[in-house]
């Protein structure tokens, strides 16, 4: 869905009028390109039970008034899929990304409208008490991973098919934004930063050795670079007590 128009003028210009004519005819500016990804995704053996032609990776989204879920897009985990199951790990795509805000989704099967774009402190952190997001105004819209078995056929995951999650999302902001709020058991401290427009996500999680029980839980935006990093899926786990990246790339314990 990249689309770039470049045209090069080459050779001398004869004559005042023809020079004239181009400088009051400036190029046009580009369209800004669309949002887009190319994520490589690891995750643990599928059960024995699970039907592997029949089992997807799957980014999804939200809509923001009715809480419906839009699958922008899915890749088979079927041997043959790129990246190969064989190995754990399969690639998945993420283009037109700006349609979950206007109401219409390209990624998926069967496209449906949906805007996922909402305050930040009534959507992701809708229920948490004592947040303090800035600006307040800030909206946010997330894109969520999932290995999920298709056992209804319908190519979209529910709470029973599940099998893998990750807690690293891909997520728009309308601005620059920070935010901090803590637990309601008191146990972990949840802060995060997240650039203008689409970026991904990390999920991280540090328990200091000084504060035992106590957690550090980060959602920052990622560096453009570390898009190429692998995003680790595992089995369902706890928001402010878990985390999948290794310990090397964190430099502290992995929880």
């Amino acid at each position: 869905m990249n689309l770039h128009r470049r045209n090069t003028v080459r050779g001398a210009l004869a004559g005042v009028g023809l020079i004239s004519l181009l400088t009051a005819c400036p190029r046009p500016t580009p369209p800004p390109p669309y949002a887009s990804f190319n994520l490589t995704f690891k995750f643990p053996p599928l059960p024995a039970s699970a039907n592997l032609g029949n089992t997807y990776l799957a980014a999804i989204a939200f809509d923001a008034d009715t809480g419906a879920i839009s699958v922008v897009n899915s890749q088979s985990l079927g041997y043959g899929a790129p990246g190969g199951s064989q190995s754990n790990t399969v690639q998945l795509n993420l283009y037109g990304l700006d349609g979950l805000l206007n109401g219409t989704v390209y990624g998926q099967k069967e496209a449906k409208k949906i805007n996922c774009s909402q305050a930040f402190a009534k959507g992701e952190a809708d229920g948490i008490k004592d947040i303090k997001v800035t600006p307040e105004g800030a909206k946010t819209c997330n894109v969520y991973f999932v290995i999920f078995e298709d056992k209804d056929g319908n190519r979209s995951p529910s709470n029973a098919e599940e099998i893998y999650m990750t807690h690293d999302i891909v997520s728009y902001a309308s601005s620059p934004l920070t935010f901090s709020y803590g637990s309601e058991d008191g146990h972990s401290a949840v802060s995060g930063s997240r650039n203008k427009g689409w970026s991904l996500v990390r999920h991280q999680v540090l328990q200091p050795t000084s504060t035992p029980g106590q957690y550090l839980v980060s959602m920052n935006s990622a560096p453009a670079e570390d898009q190429a990093i692998a995003i680790n899926m595992h089995v369902p786990s706890a928001f402010y007590t878990s985390q999948s990246l290794p310990s090397a790339q964190l430099g502290g314990s992995q929880k």
